[in-house]
């Protein structure tokens, strides 16, 4: 046990590999800002310390646990490397005296809990996690077996943080997880840091992208669950009415459906108007520089860089899917609610939610791709609506420091350790 009052608390973070995300960027915050009397331990099972320079800085001391980051798929190999990660993070735990463990993806999860020794336990969950498992496992048979892991495991971890409302729902009502061990924190963003990016010069290499245009912004890994096929068929309904009009999508392309994504551009004659960007390591200036940013997620959790453009003061045009940005832009609304048409709301506009489906050129443009068109357009003609939410996103951003966010984590990890 932890005297929280005397001696430094071993704080341990757990991931599988240092690779640019979402969830990366929230350790990289959160290693770097707590407080001085915790000593902080990162935990990386699937690489070796010399394999890459992480793009982001990490706070504390990083252990490797040198496992052989391999696309093997055969079922074997993934046991025995569930099983390495196990023994190892059970030894790294006591070697280094841990006394609470935190984790925010899947498998981390299961293994933290699974290893649980005198740590406390704390896993937390950054995707709406029903909808998140059909996306991601298609083998329904391993889909049941982990939707089984969830509700055998989760109820044992000493708390679940959720990083919005929506998964807490999700996880109580679709997995019967004890809704009394879940809290809802945000998640933190260095806001100073981010503006003081934000104002960097862009090199002159990606000037056009803005120069006399009306750009269009989008971060985010090409993959099915950002939906990015929903934005460019929407963006060809804008592009009729705004020429001049851009779509820059960043982020990860080495991912299945990129052929699929350029030759929907291709199809849809947006080759000069469409430009998908390799990730920036300073995303923020290009988000600084856009008119918009636009969204077409089929399911967040809650999707940090919404949060990111305003703090950039770039107003966000967003579908309102499960899980995130009816919390983020429309924080006093019922977040049961889900727009039925263009919501302008009190941080952001909102737009009718995407289904989980793949839609190619030679599909008739959908209702919801429409709504979303219809509100970058309405956005692009109403200056000062574009204004008034350039000016008001920025003040909501603010909720979302890492001050409030790194109180409320302290807070949490000490009274777990009092009631030791």
């Amino acid at each position: 046990m932890a005297n929280t009052e005397n001696k430094k608390i071993n704080l341990a973070f757990y991931t599988l590999n240092l690779k640019i995300s979402g969830v990366y960027k929230i350790i990289s915050t959160l290693t770097l800002n707590m407080p001085e009397i915790y000593s902080v331990h990162v935990f990386v099972s699937d690489a070796h310390e010399s394999d890459y320079i992480p793009p982001f800085e990490l706070g504390g001391k990083i252990h490797y646990f040198n496992i052989k980051d391999s696309e093997n798929k055969n079922p074997l190999s993934k046991i025995y490397k569930n099983y390495l990660r196990k023994k190892l993070l059970r030894k790294y735990k006591i070697d280094n005296n841990i006394d609470l463990t935190i984790t925010f993806s899947e498998n981390p999860n299961i293994h933290n809990i699974i290893t649980k020794n005198k740590d406390k336990v704390v896993i937390s969950i950054h995707n709406f996690t029903s909808i998140n498992l059909v996306d991601t496992i298609r083998n329904k048979f391993y889909r049941l077996f982990y939707e089984k892991m969830i509700k055998k495991y989760f109820n044992k971890a000493d708390r679940i943080v959720s990083v919005s409302y929506g998964i807490k729902e999700d996880l109580k009502n679709n997995y019967s997880i004890n809704s009394s061990i879940i809290d809802v924190l945000y998640n933190p963003h260095d806001l100073d840091r981010i503006n003081r990016l934000a104002v960097e010069a862009i090199d002159p290499s990606f000037t056009h992208l803005f120069e006399k245009t009306f750009s269009i912004i989008n971060l985010g890994r090409i993959s099915s669950q950002k939906g990015h096929w929903y934005l460019i068929r929407a963006f060809r309904l804008i592009k009729d009415e705004i020429p001049e009009a851009k779509l820059i999508i960043m982020g990860d392309s080495k991912t299945d459906i990129l052929e699929f994504i350029k030759k929907l551009i291709s199809d849809l004659k947006l080759d000069d108007s469409v430009h998908i960007v390799d990730f920036q390591t300073n995303p923020y200036k290009f988000l600084k520089n856009a008119d918009v940013y636009a969204a077409s997620s089929i399911y967040e959790g809650l999707p940090n860089v919404l949060v990111e453009s305003l703090a950039c003061g770039t107003p966000v045009v967003s579908a309102d899917c499960k899980s995130g940005p009816r919390e983020i832009l429309a924080p006093r609304s019922d977040f049961n609610l889900v727009a039925d048409k263009i919501e302008y709301a009190e941080f952001g506009i909102l737009t009718p939610p995407f289904k989980a489906e793949m839609l190619s050129s030679e599909i008739p443009i959908t209702r919801e791709e429409k709504y979303l068109a219809e509100a970058v357009i309405n956005i692009y003609k109403d200056r000062e609506m574009l204004n008034s939410y350039s000016v008001k996103g920025h003040e909501r951003a603010k909720e979302f420091g890492i001050k409030k966010t790194i109180e409320n984590y302290d807070k949490l990890f000490r009274d777990l350790l009092k009631n030791d």
